[in-house]
């Protein structure tokens, strides 16, 4: 298929197709949230047991570096996750009633036969229009690819740190039983 790139067509067709993928990535992101909370349901079955033991006598102090290299990473964990999970606005394109009539409208007041338009002004404002919509459209991707990007990132992080945090609790876990 030979694609111009002065086809205003094939970039607003590219670019919904990619508006598209970008939302599908969106939700996917999303949808792992069920990986964190799975550690997190693990690691706050005996979360209350492992901070009951630290104000216990006799005073451990390996016990309790464990406690701490174990609740460090989780809070930061914790932090990502509320990030990951904090509700965002996801921009959306305006109605599409907005070009075909309003804009439209507006483009033909520019010329002083609007009733008698000749086929090189209409094409000139239907080019004027795409242009429009491929601006509008084009910040629209750009600002869910930011946003993507950014619960991306706390995902791993949460996830990532909510990892490093199971190798304490275990430790710790082991001091409970053994007490």
């Amino acid at each position: 298929m030979s694609t111009s790139f002065y086809n205003f067509d094939y970039y607003i067709e590219a670019n919904e197709k990619r508006d598209a993928v970008i939302r599908a990535e969106y939700d996917k992101v999303l949808g792992r949230v069920s990986n964190i909370l799975i550690i997190y349901s693990a690691i706050s079955v005996s979360l209350v047991s492992i901070c009951k033991d630290l104000f216990t006598v006799p005073f451990n102090f390996w016990y309790c570096m464990a406690v701490v290299l174990f609740g460090m990473p989780f809070l930061v964990s914790f932090v990502y996750a509320i990030r990951f999970l904090f509700p965002i606005v996801i921009p959306v394109l305006m109605a599409p009633k907005r070009y075909y009539e309003q804009l439209r409208s507006e483009l033909e007041a520019a010329f002083p036969n609007r009733s008698h338009l000749t086929d090189l002004q209409k094409e000139e404002i239907n080019h004027q229009i795409k242009t429009a919509y491929l601006l509008e459209l084009e910040v629209a991707i750009n600002n869910n690819t930011i946003l993507v990007c950014r619960k991306r990132d706390y995902y791993h992080n949460a996830l990532k740190y909510a990892i490093y945090s199971i190798f304490p609790f275990i430790i710790c876990l082991i001091f409970h039983l053994i007490h």
